[in-house]
């Protein structure tokens, strides 16, 4: 009898090993199918721990055509933006004041789009020629609070001067529907001289009256053809941007400059322009720019009353003159 049990114990002992055996074979087959599916996470991640390399998502955006917008959210302490085909990761710099806007406060409504962190926005448009004769009444009326004129520009090929045929127009007409108003100047000066030569164009048109708003040097890459500026460094077009800037403040107005990222992050030095606001180009649904700017324009294909065209609409984040 005694015999007897321990040959059945032995069998069971056999059995059971077998079993646990193929069970562990099991689990590694498992493990071996599912680990082709990508890299396993670590058990237990410190706390802010990178789970993606910055420098990998640099080597392979290109590659995937990432947006810039998810690498943006991805990779906060840099600046991104794409210059022609490339990628750019430009780290943040410390020296520039950042922005404490709240983005989770944009409200978007039928084409336009609104905050509400309970600051002291306001709306507005910038208008030049093409949007040829306005009812500013009506433009007033349909919820916009401020507009920009374009006074004059410069041609990107010989360097002509030339007026916008609808600037003082548009300047008299807004101001007597109410709105608040500002100016802009569209350059393609190629040195510090012309740059002043535009400038008191600008004051020229003006001829003394306020402004609430400020009047804004607007120097813009040319994309579908060769410019007069394409050549300038970014040294150059900083201090034609800077001579520009001072003849307008001394003459009493605020100055101001505008781009979009890749031209305020990769075209001038924003380290020497850091005393004067400002104005972002950007048609996302919300800015990726970090550094403090006064205004955003966010479409160029806005739609507001008594104006026929599509028309650029812009906030204002900060009132001027506080």
């Amino acid at each position: 009898m005694a015999r007897r049990l321990n040959k059945n114990n032995l069998i069971l002992f056999l059995f059971f090993t077998c079993l646990l055996l193929l069970l562990a074979l099991l689990i590694c087959v498992i493990a071996l199918l599912s680990g082709g599916r990508g890299e396993a996470l670590p058990a237990e991640a410190e706390p802010g721990t990178e789970m993606v390399e910055a420098r990998l998502l640099m080597e392979h955006a290109a590659a995937y055509d990432v947006s810039t917008e998810y690498l943006q959210l991805l990779l906060p302490g840099y600046l991104i933006y794409r210059d022609g085909t490339e990628y750019v990761f430009s780290p943040l710099d410390e020296h520039l004041e950042q922005h404490d806007y709240d983005w989770s406060a944009l409200r978007y409504d039928f084409g336009r789009i609104h905050y509400a962190d309970g600051r002291d926005v306001t709306y507005g448009v910038d208008v030049s020629t093409y949007q040829g004769e306005i009812d500013w009444q009506a433009v007033a009326e349909d919820g916009i609070d401020f507009a920009m004129v374009r006074l004059g520009y410069r041609g990107y090929s010989k360097g002509g001067l030339q007026i916008d045929e609808y600037a003082l127009k548009n300047l008299d007409g807004a101001a007597a529907a109410g709105l608040e108003v500002g100016a802009y100047f569209f350059s393609q000066a190629i040195s510090e001289a012309e740059a002043e030569e535009e400038a008191r164009l600008a004051l020229e048109l003006l001829d003394g009256r306020e402004l609430a708003y400020p009047v804004v040097f607007d120097m813009e890459e040319i994309t579908e053809d060769a410019a007069r500026t394409d050549a300038l460094s970014i040294k150059e077009r900083t201090d034609i941007t800077l001579a520009f800037c001072r003849v307008i403040e001394e003459a009493g107005y605020q100055p101001m400059v505008y781009g979009n990222i890749k031209w305020l992050a990769g075209r001038i030095d924003l380290t020497r322009l850091h005393q004067y606001p400002l104005w972002l180009a950007q048609y996302y649904e919300r800015p990726l720019f970090p550094y403090l700017f006064h205004m955003w324009q966010y479409t160029d294909s806005g739609e507001v009353a008594g104006i026929e065209t599509t028309v650029d609409l812009n906030i204002c984040f900060k009132p001027f003159g506080e």
